[in-house]
């Protein structure tokens, strides 16, 4: 390979590697095994600090979601849990964090923090956050949705728990990124250069 074609390689690396930014992580409750998070406090669904933002819902009437946040990203400042009822007249959840594994579904001592969120309808969403102050984790969390939740109008409580703040990381395994403006015009010369510089055979 020529010094010119070795240049090119290494121009197409940097420009390519220039246009792709840190993406979000992201993890949703359909990716996860089975489509559901865990249904057990003695196998939570666990959570790297590279996952910046959790989504999932109520799947059943009796339905109860367990998660382990492991770690932060330094300058994380707090979670928060967003939770809506698309389409539904009513919801409703008890909200519990903890520092250490949940023993069983009536563990609610000692706590980091404990919500009784009433009232969650199609127009009406509700928020609640807890500031970390410094704390790095983990944060064991329990969401046990009411039973009598309005799931005949609508597909049940769902919610969204995002990091506010800190690094956030690259997913693995970004999708190609379209070169900037121009850049393939560069490279198409830098190209017929390689061509033109080759020895002819006579």
């Amino acid at each position: 390979m020529t010094r010119l074609a070795t240049a090119l390689a290494l121009l197409t690396t940097m420009v390519l590697a220039g246009s792709a930014g840190a993406a979000t992580v992201v993890s949703t409750e359909t990716d996860a095994n089975g489509g559901d998070f865990s249904n057990s406090h003695k196998t939570p669904s666990v959570f790297a600090p590279d996952v910046a933002v959790v989504t999932g819902s109520q799947n059943r009437k009796s339905d109860i979601d367990w998660l382990v946040f492991d770690g932060f990203a330094p300058g994380t400042e707090r979670l928060d849990f967003t939770f809506t009822n698309p389409g539904g007249d009513w919801g409703g959840l008890h909200l519990r964090l903890k520092s250490e594994p949940f023993q069983n579904r009536h563990d609610w001592w000692p706590l980091l923090g404990s919500w009784s969120l009433e009232g969650v309808s199609d127009g009406r969403s509700l928020t609640v956050s807890y500031m970390l102050d410094g704390y790095t984790g983990p944060i064991h969390a329990v969401i046990d949705f009411y039973p009598g939740n309005d799931l005949g109008n609508g597909t049940g409580v769902h919610y969204s728990i995002a990091r506010v703040g800190g690094v956030t990381l690259p997913a693995p395994g970004p999708a190609p990124v379209p070169l900037p403006a121009g850049g393939a015009l560069a490279l198409g010369g830098l190209a017929a250069l390689v061509v033109l510089r080759r020895p002819h055979r006579r």
